[in-house]
């Protein structure tokens, strides 16, 4: 497991934190730091630089709204007062050189669908399917060390009938900036539920600032628990702060039945961190990578 990885070679102890509140839902923290974090973090400002690129380009060849596609974002449990609009607009990007090709271990694009303010003003979603177009940068520093190697993506694995090795994964890269001079430094993304599509489970990977998410159970779940003791709800969540790299992990009931938020973290910020995100296209201030498998 990574907690017997990093005491084997002296490294940054990684707190666990179970939470009774919503069964099913664990943070690793310090999970990333060091170099591996460094490498991680700008990796990611390398992807979302090569978006802005990709986009430029299809501007450049027919105009703004070049490529431009919709889609329909099904959810299965929705929040009364935050919804999330059942259409966005998005566009099919191609990425050179920044995946890897597995079976002849060569340099391969990365596919991918951008979704400009996807949860609102001030938040860009990045959407790569399947284990061939996750950036490499990522897949080899984050995605293979630190999150195939949780106990609950072994659980996943056998769920889903098969080895680590044989999960199918996506990744979702959200990148968050403030959206005025007066915003927090991470803007809201309203109440929600991950699709089925995302998989069995989903691990969540803060990089630069510290964010911070609320989880709800749903209104069926409260109503099928009647005599469970401080269930979180939308009027009083289970709140968790996001350190940069911590790992959220959501399975079982917290995955499927419980929904939840992006809020601004009330965390200090140091001047110049050191795990600041530096040159995003777009002045992203932090970013959260979100891991499903199937």
């Amino acid at each position: 497991c990574v907690c017997a990885r990093a005491r084997a070679m002296g490294l940054k102890a990684i707190g666990i934190q179970r939470f009774a509140r919503a069964p099913g839902l664990v943070l690793y923290r310090n999970a990333l730091f060091g170099v591996t974090y460094r490498e991680v973090i700008d990796g990611t400002t390398t992807v979302r630089r090569a978006i802005a690129r990709a986009i430029e380009g299809k501007d450049a060849a027919g105009g703004a709204d070049s490529g431009v596609e919709r889609a329909t974002v099904p959810q299965s449990i929705r929040s009364e007062e935050h919804n999330l609009a059942e259409e966005r607009t998005y566009r099919s990007l191609l990425l050179p050189g920044l995946a890897r090709s597995r079976k002849e271990n060569v340099a391969a694009a990365a596919q991918c669908e951008h979704f400009s303010a996807y949860g609102g003003e001030g938040h860009d979603l990045t959407y790569f399917r399947k284990n061939r177009n996750i950036p490499t940068v990522i897949y080899d520093n984050a995605l293979a060390p630190h999150i195939a190697t949780l106990e609950e993506v072994a659980e996943a694995a056998d769920t889903a009938g098969t080895a680590v090795r044989g999960l199918e994964w996506r990744m979702t890269l959200n990148a968050y900036r403030p959206v005025t001079e007066s915003a927090a430094p991470v803007s809201l993304f309203p109440w929600h539920i991950d699709i089925a599509q995302n998989g069995h489970l989903t691990a969540i990977l803060t990089l630069g600032r510290p964010g911070c998410i609320q989880y709800a159970a749903s209104a069926e779940y409260l109503d099928q628990h009647p005599d469970t003791p401080d269930l979180p709800t939308e009027s009083n969540p289970l709140t968790i702060d996001l350190d940069p790299g911590s790992i959220l992990v959501s399975s079982g009931d917290s995955r499927w039945h419980f929904l939840h938020r992006v809020i601004p973290s009330q965390q200090p910020l140091d001047a110049d961190p050191p795990h600041a995100i530096v040159g995003d296209p777009d002045g992203a201030q932090r970013y959260s990578l979100v891991f499903g498998c199937q």
